[in-house]
């Protein structure tokens, strides 16, 4: 059974559903703005799901380890495994998900996941803990895909931009054929910056490998709504669907797999490893601005 837990403090109130643990509110208290696209499942049912123990499309849509091969659909399974709750405070929850008799059937190893939820202030820290629970490496990635709604007539207008904390390279990459593309998409930032229309992803997400930046603010005639802190995670992918009214704002760990990328799992690159009975921490955070 999904179960809506809700924790808040004098600025802000977050909603998080068990199923997946996925953020389905973020409001201020003060005026009421509802900062999390809602869900339209017309247009996409998502909100902020997270991504595990993949991130993106594999090659073949399937992995192996030591010769064997499992199938992994696209992000992962963790979105789709209801969520129990460890403990909660008015401000603070920790939710977790543990490998079972399903996972392992797509997924061998023995793990704990856990997602808390913490607000300060104007922020929403989001972290991963993973716990390898196996007698075997556990090799994995992460990845966060919140969406924030955006006014649809202002998205028309031109009026959204995103801007990076340190300049980036003027091109990224595009999904081609299910997988990542190698050739160079260019893009304009100048100041940094990244103007958003509704035309943005009309080839599907953008997907940055490497980024410089550590955060990135999202803006509305230049003035600032909110700015996401990247975490320790080095890759970003921006998508919506064409047309609609949210910005998917994506720090990863690790992203699409392209033709070339070796289906062995431990030979795949950026998939991070945790010995046995070790711990893994990833974050990222929202501000209100």
């Amino acid at each position: 059974m999904n179960t809506n837990y809700t924790i808040s403090n004098p600025f802000l109130t977050c909603t998080i559903n068990s199923m997946g643990a996925e953020i389905k509110s973020l409001r201020s208290k003060p005026d009421n703005i509802e900062y999390i696209w809602q869900a339209d499942p017309a247009i996409w049912a998502g909100s902020a799901p997270i991504l595990f123990p993949v991130v993106g499309r594999l090659n073949q849509g399937k992995y192996s380890i030591d010769g064997k091969e499992y199938v992994m659909k696209t992000h992962g399974f963790i979105k789709e495994q209801n969520f129990i709750l460890i403990n909660k405070t008015a401000a603070n929850i920790r939710l977790r998900s543990s490998s079972n008799s399903l996972t392992t059937q797509y997924y061998p190893f023995q793990y704990e996941f856990d997602v808390i939820f913490s607000l300060t202030k104007t922020s929403l820290t989001v972290t991963y803990e993973v716990v390898n629970l196996d007698s075997q490496n556990l090799y994995f990635s992460i990845g966060s895909h919140p969406a924030f709604a955006l006014n649809q007539q202002d998205l028309k207008s031109g009026k959204y931009n995103l801007t990076f904390s340190e300049q980036e390279k003027e091109w990224c990459q595009l999904i081609v054929n299910e997988l990542l593309s190698s050739t160079k998409h260019s893009i304009k930032t100048p100041n940094k910056s990244l103007l958003l229309t509704e035309k943005s992803f009309d080839n599907d997400a953008l997907i940055f490998r490497n980024v410089c930046s550590s955060s990135i603010t999202l803006s509305n005639s230049s003035k600032p709504i909110l700015s996401l802190d990247l975490g320790s995670n080095k890759h970003l992918g921006l998508w919506a669907k064409p047309n609609a009214p949210y910005i998917c704002i994506e720090p990863w760990t690790s992203t699409d797999e392209s033709i070339t990328t070796p289906l062995e799992l431990k030979e795949k690159p950026d998939m991070l490893c945790l010995s046995p009975n070790s711990k893994g921490i990833n974050f990222y955070r929202i501000n209100i601005l």
